[in-house]
C-alpha cells in the first residue's frame, strides 16, 4: 500500500514539475518574441548613403591617389553636398529657426521621455533641437547611478594603458574608442528605444552603428581640421 502511496506522490510531484516548466518556456518565448520585436529593426541590415555607393562603385575601376585633384575635387563635392543637408542651421547659415540659448527650445523634459513618450511629440522637438542647434538636452533619460557607472568606467578607460585613441587633428583634443565590454556595450545604452527613435528621426533614413567613440574637447583646444573619409564600406 505505501509503494502505491509513493508512487501517487511520486506522480503528482512530476506532472507538477512538468507544467511548472512549461509555464518557464511560454514565458521565455514571450519574452525572446518581444527582444526580436524591439531590436528586429535594428538589427535588420540597411545600406550606406547613395554617395557613398557610388563612391565604392568608383573606387573599384580608380586605383586610389590622395594627392589627385580631381579626386580631391569629386570627393568633396558629394561629401560638401552631403554637409549641406545635414550640417546644424546654427553651423552652416548661422540662422538657426529656434533660439539655441532657450532652454526649453533645445531640451525635452523627463515626463517626456517617460510616460508620455509616445504622445509628446518628444522625437519632433527633439529632432528639431539637433537639425537647427546640433544638440539636444534629454533630462533624466538614464537612471543617475548607470550615468555615474558610464562616466566612472570611462575616465578609467581614458587613463588607462590599454585605450585606443585616434588622431583629432587639433591642440588639446582626443578621441577615445569605446571598447566592446560592460558598461560600454550595453544595450540599455545605445539599444534604448527613444534615442534610436530620435536618431532615425534626425537622419531621415536607417542607419547602422559601427562603433562608438568619446571626443573632448576641452575649453581653448583647437579646431578639428576637416577630414575626409575617401570610402566607407560596412558588410
Amino acid at each position: 500500500m505505501w509503494v502505491v502511496a509513493l508512487l501517487t506522490i511520486f506522480s503528482a510531484i512530476l506532472i507538477f514539475q512538468v507544467i511548472r516548466l512549461q509555464d518557464e518556456i511560454r514565458s521565455l518565448k514571450g519574452k525572446e518574441s518581444g527582444l526580436s520585436k524591439e531590436f528586429g529593426e535594428q538589427l535588420r541590415s540597411t545600406n550606406n548613403p547613395t554617395w557613398v555607393e557610388e563612391e565604392h562603385v568608383y573606387s573599384l575601376s580608380h586605383p586610389p591617389v590622395e594627392t589627385a585633384d580631381d579626386d580631391i575635387e569629386r570627393l568633396t563635392t558629394n561629401w560638401n553636398a552631403y554637409l549641406d543637408e545635414h550640417t546644424p542651421s546654427i553651423y552652416n547659415t548661422g540662422k538657426p529657426a529656434i533660439d539655441c540659448n532657450d532652454p526649453k527650445s533645445i531640451s525635452i523634459p523627463a515626463g517626456d521621455l517617460k510616460e508620455r513618450f509616445e504622445s509628446s511629440g518628444a522625437v519632433a522637438r527633439a529632432r528639431l533641437a539637433l537639425k537647427e542647434c546640433g544638440f539636444v538636452f534629454l533630462d533624466n533619460l538614464f537612471e543617475r547611478s548607470m550615468v555615474e557607472e558610464f562616466s566612472k568606467s570611462y575616465q578609467q578607460l581614458r587613463n588607462g594603458s590599454d585605450s585606443h585613441r585616434y588622431p583629432c587633428q587639433g591642440e588639446k583634443r582626443h578621441e577615445v574608442l569605446l571598447p566592446f565590454r560592460p558598461p560600454f556595450n550595453s544595450t540599455e545604452i545605445y539599444g534604448d528605444y527613444r534615442i534610436r527613435a530620435i536618431v532615425k528621426a534626425f537622419l531621415n533614413a536607417d542607419y547602422k552603428l559601427e562603433l562608438m567613440t568619446v571626443i573632448d574637447s576641452p575649453p581653448g583646444s583647437g579646431d578639428q581640421r576637416y577630414v575626409l573619409f575617401s570610402i566607407l564600406n560596412h558588410f
